[in-house]
């Protein structure tokens, strides 16, 4: 994840303008940031960890496989059926 980091941060500065971006952005877009970093990335990341370490690396890697599964599901409960893609 560190280098995806760097690659995108580099051609965000290419083909972007994030200081300019950044600054004119409303307050309610940073806290958006916010709440995906700590809730969609520390957070889920941490009890993905705690979980390995509870129930062990093979009956996790189960769960693990399920995620396209049930992100189909949730996705077709609100509308948005699969496509090809």
């Amino acid at each position: 994840m560190l280098f995806g980091v760097i690659g995108l941060i580099v051609l965000g500065f290419i083909y972007e303008k994030p200081i300019a971006n950044i600054s004119t952005a409303s307050l309610s877009v940073h806290d958006a940031v916010v709440y995906l970093a700590v809730f969609g990335s520390l957070i889920a990341y941490w009890l993905w960890f705690k979980g390995i370490h509870t129930i062990g690396a093979a009956r996790t890697s189960i769960f693990f496989n399920l995620a396209p599964v049930f992100t189909m599901l949730v996705s077709s409960v609100l509308g948005v059926l699969p496509n090809v893609w």
